[in-house]
């Protein structure tokens, strides 16, 4: 048995992604890998994202990994290097969102043009107008289908092939995707893929329950054990597992007893108390003006595709502030954290006034993107940069 020690110096702690790169170094190994975090006292399988994450790692908490096996020497020494040299660079700290400081007060010129104003904290900047839509979230307790149990080697049969069409699914989505959409569907396609999620799946089935009752048993089981994270960060992650299991659901039973459609049919702004990535990533982004989460946060995956889309964004809403609107026109201004829901001609000048300055500014900005990078003296500038997996 060899073990080593080291803090951890991710920023956002162990969530999916990062998890994802201790998993996929660890099961090149056949020994035994246990991965215990001291803070908390919590240990789990290095060879399982889910266990991972139930360790509740968080920034600067001291870890203990300790290996077993018959290849305990080669996998100590790879899984060392790997946690000096690479694994920091597994995560990046957030981007600075409203949420981090207090909300500003509107600007004179525009809070002097209308009081139809609801202020809710922005994540993701910009300006959109459009429709507001109400969409709805998944709520495991509140399905529309929960089919009847059959005997138990059918129910692991369609379980089994819902999973394989489900990762096949990913798998493709992901060939065709980029950057942080990538890297969301491949923290999605290792959430499915993990032992331990099959295992509680397999274990919900024998003590009885159908293929739909195991994976609702299932989401609920780790938003109970992430919900008691100290970190909002691993907290939202409950969205992933959420979002994977509805998903498995269509897998297995089709779309007609458990729909996800989200068809817009105008310039809208959509109204949600949550929305999972996989819903997200469905809407048309050309007629997806804004978003407006009551109960999102500021660090789950919904939110980082939205900024990587460029789609405004705010969160906190109060329940029912903006249900009045459901239908009609507005403004959201995720720059100030506000929607404006009076169209009047003074705001809609405003507003365009507003674009103009903004499209002015990019089109200067943009006479440099492929300028030269130098001093002011004529020395020439290597500018580069590099993507972090966050």
């Amino acid at each position: 048995m060899r073990s080593f020690t080291f803090s951890c110096e991710l920023p956002n702690g162990v969530h999916a992604r990062p998890a994802g790169h201790v998993e996929t170094l660890c099961n090149q190994y056949n020994s035994n890998i246990e991965w215990q975090n001291e803070r908390t006292g919590l240990s789990g399988n290095a060879k399982s994202v889910l266990s991972l994450i139930g360790t509740d790692t968080l920034l600067g908490d001291k870890c203990v990994i300790t290996i077993e096996g018959e290849d305990e020497e080669i996998a100590l020494e790879a899984l060392q290097s790997f946690i000096a040299n690479e694994f920091p660079h597994c995560d990046a700290p957030l981007e600075k969102t409203q949420a981090d400081e207090e909300q500003q007060p509107l600007p004179r010129n525009l809070s002097n043009l209308t009081e139809g104003v609801v202020r809710a904290t922005s994540v993701s900047s910009g300006v959109g107008r459009g429709v507001v839509v109400k969409v709805g979230a998944i709520n495991f307790d509140q399905l529309p289908y929960m089919p009847e149990v059959k005997a138990l080697e059918n129910e692991e049969r369609d379980l089994s092939a819902g999973i394989a069409h489900l990762a096949k699914s990913i798998e493709m989505q992901a060939k065709t995707s980029v950057d942080t959409e990538s890297e969301v569907l491949a923290a999605h396609l290792s959430i499915l893929k993990d032992d331990s999620f099959a295992e509680q799946l397999s274990t919900n089935l024998v003590e009885g329950r159908s293929c739909a009752q195991a994976i609702v048993a299932t989401a609920k089981h780790y938003a109970e054990q992430l919900q008691k994270s100290s970190s909002q960060y691993l907290r939202e992650r409950e969205l992933d597992i959420r979002d994977v299991c509805f998903q498995l659901l269509q897998a297995i039973y089709g779309d007609e007893h458990y729909t996800n459609q989200l068809e817009l049919t105008e310039p809208s702004i959509c109204m949600a108390e949550d929305l999972t990535p996989s819903q997200f990533l469905e809407l048309d982004k050309s007629l997806l003006k804004g978003l407006v989460l009551t109960h999102g946060g500021s660090t789950s995956h919904t939110v980082i595709l939205a900024r990587s889309f460029g789609i405004p964004t705010v969160v906190g809403l109060k329940d029912g502030a903006l249900d009045q609107a459901i239908g009609n026109e507005v403004y959201l201004d995720a720059n100030l954290g506000a929607i404006v829901t009076d169209l009047s001609e003074p705001v809609i000048r405003y507003y365009e006034q507003e674009n103009r300055v903004i499209a002015t500014v990019r089109e200067r900005q943009a006479a440099f993107k492929d300028t030269q990078g130098m001093t002011q003296d004529g020395k020439k500038l290597e500018v580069a940069a590099i993507s972090l997996t966050r």
